[in-house]
């Protein structure tokens, strides 16, 4: 499975890249959304440099074509948002969701922080071990993140991790990538069976 990722790694940033070209002159910078919420959780230069760009549909790459069938039902699931690298794209029909935009700024730091293949094998790994739901990467996800009698995000919930470092936990990000990191050299240097 690995073995698999890596190999697709090139076809991926390569479509990544193509995707990020079409959608560059549709996208702002997230500082520019005026979201208050969002300007508190994050330094300001975070967001001036993450993009936005509000599409139909969100897509997610053609990973089936890259030899990662196992992958391929992912690819029809419906998304209210994506990340890639520095621009995230939400659906045009959540774009006033501050929550969203929240859960999407974790994922443009964790491209940030630990590179697009070590992002990509640790996202890669992560689904194939956890699903979707439970994927590290993706379980930064914020429940009351929306709540409007909140003037600060919550503090970190570390009391979620389990045998290969799921977590669960909150905002506190710049811990985050250590963590993802350290489970997916875990994973990785786990031998294939």
């Amino acid at each position: 499975m690995i073995q698999r990722l890596q190999a697709a790694l090139p076809l991926v940033s390569e479509w990544i890249d193509d995707y990020l070209a079409r959608h560059e002159q549709m996208s702002r910078p997230v500082a520019s959304l005026g979201m208050t919420r969002l300007a508190a959780s994050y330094p300001e230069h975070a967001l001036r440099n993450a993009r936005v760009a509000l599409v139909e549909r969100v897509e997610f790459p053609p990973v089936d074509r890259f030899g990662l069938p196992e992958f391929a039902a992912i690819q029809q699931q419906t998304f209210g948002g994506i990340t890639f690298k520095n621009m995230y794209f939400l659906r045009i029909a959540e774009a006033a969701d501050e929550g969203l935009h929240f859960h999407e700024m974790v994922h443009v730091i964790q491209w940030a922080r630990l590179g697009v293949e070590r992002f990509l094998l640790t996202y890669g790994i992560g689904l194939a071990e956890f699903g979707y739901e439970h994927c590290p990467p993706e379980s930064t996800w914020l429940t009351n993140c929306n709540s409007n009698s909140k003037k600060e995000l919550p503090a970190p919930n570390w009391s979620g991790t389990s045998r290969l470092g799921r977590m669960s936990y909150g905002v506190r990000l710049l811990c985050l990538p250590r963590k993802v990191t350290r489970w997916s050299m875990t994973v990785l240097a786990k031998p294939e069976g």
